[in-house]
């Protein structure tokens, strides 16, 4: 297994983005348009993605990733550590905000060195556990 990493272009954000949020998590959320994806092969078959916002100059939010349904499992860690080791070579900082029920994602995020820093409630009464790590 070799896990690599590639930036989906900007052109094709609005029109290839939605299909893949839509294999991994069922459904299309509208207006969920990301600054920049990230797509991730285990040698040269797609296995899934990260979608992300700039937070500031040193600070990357991951709002959404996730593997294809037959790709779960140990594939998830090896794509998350790599996506890590990438995402802080151009960042100082990563957050993101996990959903309070999703127990496998907030175990992932703490055991890649995730700190808690805070908890918000979304307009529709989501409560989401946000995590930041800091570059090793």
């Amino acid at each position: 297994m070799a896990i690599r990493i590639e930036q989906m272009p900007v052109e094709a954000i609005q029109t290839e983005y939605p299909e893949l949020f839509a294999e991994v998590f069922g459904k299309w959320q509208e207006g969920h348009i990301p600054g920049f994806v990230l797509l991730v092969f285990d040698d040269d078959r797609y296995i899934g993605f990260l979608s992300c916002y700039l937070h500031d100059a040193n600070t990357v939010y991951v709002q959404f990733g996730g593997v294809r349904p037959e790709e779960r499992g140990i594939k998830t860690l090896g794509m998350w550590r790599k996506a890590i080791e990438i995402l802080h070579g151009r960042f100082a900082f990563i957050t993101a905000a996990v959903e309070n029920k999703n127990v496998t994602a907030l175990k992932l995020m703490l055991m890649s060195g995730f700190i808690v820093n805070g908890c918000r409630q979304a307009t529709n009464g989501t409560l989401y556990v946000e995590v930041i790590r800091g570059r090793s």
